[in-house]
């Protein structure tokens, strides 16, 4: 079962390759000048019609779009836009205070404080 289910993606892909080449192809001549030059090139309208039969063989009833960026008010970036605000702040004052909105513990206000790059990474759910 899954040799034939590999065997079927390798022929999907194999065709798809050969319709990929050929929408991209075009036919070329020589023009007499030892130079090749393009004679005729798909249109817009034959992509098109190649695209939809790539498409209607693969079992896909339209072509895929592409997923969006989460939006960065709810990211990492925007804590770490609160936390070099509040560092900020507090370097213009003369007594340093600590705000407990963004409810941080003793030992990461001392890694924070220590620490000359944070780095965070944007989650992919």
């Amino acid at each position: 079962m899954a040799s034939a289910r590999s065997a079927w993606r390798c022929a999907c892909v194999a065709l798809f390759t050969v319709a990929v080449e050929a929408a991209l192809s075009g036919l070329y001549i020589d023009n007499g000048v030892d130079q090749t030059i393009i004679h005729h090139s798909m249109t817009q309208d034959e992509r098109k019609v190649v695209e939809v039969e790539i498409l209607e063989l693969l079992g896909l009833g339209e072509r895929p779009r592409r997923a969006r960026a989460p939006p960065l008010d709810r990211s990492a970036p925007s804590f770490l836009l609160d936390v070099y605000k509040q560092l900020a702040e507090e370097h213009e004052q003369a007594r340093p205070t600590r705000s407990s909105e963004m409810a941080l513990t003793g030992d990461e206000q001392q890694a924070i404080d220590e620490s000359d790059l944070i780095m965070t990474f944007q989650s992919k759910s």
